[in-house]
């Protein structure tokens, strides 16, 4: 009897553990969400001050910086978004912030 519930106990305890290495596996893959709304929106000032439409524009992803330099970015460059535009739909526009204070996005290529 005691076997049972040893074993049903080390189950549950590997359970756990899985689930919650998935959880923050999660969240460290998807990033925060407001600092990624907050560049997203930025970004989408600075294609209506460029003079962009919302007919012009094709796609808009964001990557956070576990894939692109293995969680070694510089704080500023914690998300880049990138925008496709039917004007260059074989050119991808790169969006990032300008500096720490997060007071504009810049276009990088």
């Amino acid at each position: 009897m005691k076997k049972t519930f040893l074993w049903i106990g080390l189950i549950l305890f590997i359970l756990s553990i899985g689930l919650n290495a998935t959880l923050l596996y999660d969240q460290k893959r998807l990033g925060d969400l407001a600092a990624r709304e907050e560049i997203l929106t930025a970004t989408v000032f600075e294609l209506q001050r460029l003079g962009y439409d919302e007919k012009e524009i094709q796609s808009i992803t964001t990557e956070h910086d576990d894939f692109l330099l293995k969680g070694k970015a510089p704080e500023p460059y914690d998300y880049i978004v990138y925008v496709e535009t039917t004007d260059a739909p074989d050119e991808v526009k790169v969006f990032t912030w300008a500096d720490t204070k997060h007071s504009k996005v810049i276009l990088e290529k």
